[in-house]
């Protein structure tokens, strides 16, 4: 009989491991799941903050110098959340045109504070990078330049690491008056 026993103590002690394991195993089962969807559900949340932060508008301004009149666009990035949003981009679509002219000049151009970290001028479309982030509360006024022989407004897009938003134009509520000295 003691070496029955001593089989039976042996299986235990192999029972006891297979046990543990079982245990261990059905206790990462459930956390990891969980805290997976902690984890990611965090990201998300920053993503939407991001996303609901950014605010991008753009506006269409008429100034006027003595006889001539010249159209300017704005676009304002602001960001007024409180959380940082980076990999800024500002695509810019020519309509019904190339973007450069018989001079290879670039049809519309941009004259941002911040400088671009690359720019990419297509065909069609001119990319332009920002390495900068825009911080909580702080906003962008971006100038885009609009070629005199062309009667449409730039077509805009601003990508961001969380979205991508088409610039809509608004008519500004006044014309600039430039003037040309004293009289």
């Amino acid at each position: 009989m003691t070496e029955n026993t001593r089989n039976d103590n042996v299986m235990l002690k192999h029972d006891k491991y297979s046990l543990y394991l079982s245990v261990i195993a059905i206790i990462l089962s459930i956390v990891l799941p969980i805290g997976s969807f902690l984890y990611f559900q965090q990201i998300q949340a920053e993503q939407r903050l991001k996303s609901k932060a950014l605010q991008v508008s753009g506006e269409h301004i008429q100034v006027v110098q003595g006889q001539a009149t010249t159209e300017q666009f704005k676009v304002y990035i602001e960001n007024t959340g409180d959380v940082t949003v980076k990999d800024i981009q500002l695509k810019i679509q020519y309509p019904n045109k190339k973007i450069k002219d018989s001079n290879n000049e670039v049809v519309y151009d941009i004259n941002p504070p911040q400088k671009p970290e690359s720019i990419a001028l297509g065909d069609l479309v001119n990319i332009y990078k920002f390495s900068d982030s825009i911080s909580p509360k702080e906003k962008w006024e971006i100038p885009v330049m609009k070629n005199t022989e062309s009667k449409f407004e730039p077509i805009v897009w601003i990508k961001t690491e969380v979205s991508n938003t088409p610039v809509s134009w608004t008519e500004a509520d006044y014309t600039e008056f430039v003037s040309d000295g004293p009289h």
